[in-house]
């Protein structure tokens, strides 16, 4: 997904991508992982990436996945890639900026861009969920950009692009990448925004099971150009047919649902 900001980057005429956090889905990511992500920046350096930790980058215990990343920022070793692990008021082209943060929301009594990660009163998680948190943007002159959400939304102040790609089963599709435009004019600033919808890389999907019949909603495994992978959700105690499994390799994970709770199972 960042392979394809960078070339929508280009094909729009911008040389700025901004990724609103939760940049590793963990806060001890493989190494490897952050070499590869830190090598494709450093091969593209026509286009600056700013980023910031969000809710899945960082533990309490104050350790976070963008510790190199933040050495390398600062230290300018690699000088477009721009890593925010504590608020921070930038100039971007002479364009004031502020990073947010997971954990570490406040506003300033001045126009800018407001770039953060949190939930904010009145967002949706999913359809069906509401977002726990209570922060309202009181600066009516800064709009946001913001991440943690995983679903494309817009609310009073602030603008969600959502995930790039499927994170959790059952998401909504389609999914998209953000192109915004945002001006600063005396004392305020506007942003204009487009969605770009996103083709799947593959497709996350919910099966809900109360019968045998309903399994046949997945199909025997074939290859397909964007693969579908599968997660059952099962009756507590319900037995799946003999070579079920064996023939669908891509149902990955399953579940029990039950009176006495929730038991889940995967592959891996």
């Amino acid at each position: 997904s960042i392979q394809r900001a960078i070339d929508l980057a280009r094909e729009l005429g911008t040389n700025n991508v901004f990724l609103t956090g939760d940049i590793t889905h963990t806060s001890s990511p493989r190494q490897e992982t952050i070499a590869r992500l830190l090598m494709l920046m450093a091969a593209n350096p026509d286009i600056n990436f700013y980023m910031w930790l969000g809710n899945h980058d960082q533990q309490s215990r104050g350790r976070h996945s963008l510790v190199i990343g933040d050495f390398i920022s600062k230290s300018k070793i690699i000088p477009n890639v721009h890593v925010y692990v504590e608020p921070t008021l930038e100039k971007i082209n002479g364009f004031p900026v502020l990073f947010m943060p997971y954990g570490k929301f406040y506003e300033l009594d001045s126009a800018y861009l407001g770039m953060g990660h949190t939930g904010l009163a009145g967002t949706m998680y999913s359809e069906t969920q509401a977002a726990h948190e209570k922060i309202k943007i009181e600066n009516t002159r800064s709009p946001w950009v913001m991440g943690h959400i995983h679903q494309a939304q817009q609310t009073k102040g602030a603008v969600y692009p959502g995930t790039a790609y499927q994170v959790d089963f059952g998401e909504k599709l389609p999914k998209y990448l953000m192109h915004f435009r945002a001006k600063l004019t005396r004392d305020r600033v506007t942003m204009e925004h487009d969605l770009i919808e996103q083709e799947p890389l593959f497709r996350l999907i919910n099966v809900v099971v109360k019968s045998e019949d309903d399994l046949n909603a997945v199909k025997p495994f074939k290859p397909r150009k964007i693969p579908d992978f599968y997660k059952l959700q099962l009756p507590r105690g319900f037995k799946m047919p003999p070579k079920y499994l064996s023939e669908r390799p891509h149902v990955i994970f399953w579940e029990a649902v039950g009176a006495k709770g929730e038991s889940g199972r995967s592959r891996g």
